[in-house]
This record gives structure tokens, C-alpha cells and sequence, in this order.
């Protein structure tokens, strides 16, 4: 994940953060790939996880799941481009659902977690 520093001068040429605490952030990023769209994330990088979570708002209330784009731009946005980060199906038992338009990438910290051949990526 890029450094606290560079996420933090990121945001302020980009959005507008929220909030910050010890192990994390929330801010709202404005983007050029849907012009007056928001997208709403929670960062962290406790617990031995980097994480971040996101969802889309087109106006007051009107919450939507991010495209496909809108990640590959949250994942850039967050994390170096040598960098890979998941995005987890878990098992249903283990579904949780706070916000029925979020979606989450995790990187475990000091891990490598292991990953297909590229040519089957």
C-alpha cells in the first residue's frame, strides 16, 4: 500500500477526507471516469490486513456498486502498481453485508499470498 503521506496529498487534490484514525481513513474521491459520481472509502491497515472498502454515489442517496474501472482506479488510487490485492467471495456462512453496495480489496501485510500463472490471469 502507498505510504499514509501519499495517500493523505492524494486525497487533497482528489476529494475530501472524512475522517482518520490510528490504523485507517474514510474520504470521497471525485474521479474522471463518471463526472459527478463519489466514491466512498473506508481505508485500514490494521489487524494485519491492508484494506479498503468502496461504494458509488451518483447524488444524495443514489448509492450504486463501483464498475469494474472504479476499482482498477481505487486499487491505484491505494496501492502500487506492482502491487496485487483481492477481492474475496467468501463462503456464505461467512457473508456479512453491512452496505449492500460495497465492495472490498484486501492485501495481507508481510505475506505473499499465492496467485495463478499469469497466462491463466
Amino acid at each position: 500500500m502507498k505510504s499514509r503521506s501519499k495517500i493523505l496529498t492524494a486525497i487533497k487534490l482528489r476529494g475530501r477526507l472524512v475522517g482518520i484514525g490510528v490504523d485507517g481513513l474514510s474520504c470521497a474521491l471525485s474521479h474522471l471516469l463518471a463526472p459527478g459520481s463519489v466514491l466512498l472509502c473506508i481505508a485500514s491497515w490494521g489487524l494485519g490486513w491492508e484494506h479498503v472498502s468502496v461504494h458509488a454515489e451518483d447524488g444524495p442517496g443514489c448509492s450504486r456498486t463501483p464498475s469494474w474501472d472504479e476499482m482498477c482506479y481505487i486499487k491505484a488510487f491505494f496501492w502500487h502498481d506492482s502491487e496485487w490485492v483481492l477481492q474475496y467471495h467468501p463462503a456464505k456462512a461467512d457473508y456479512v453485508n453491512a452496505h449492500p453496495h460495497t465492495l472490498h480489496l484486501w492485501k495481507p501485510i508481510g505475506i505473499d499470498f499465492p496467485r495463478p500463472p499469469l497466462m491463466l490471469v
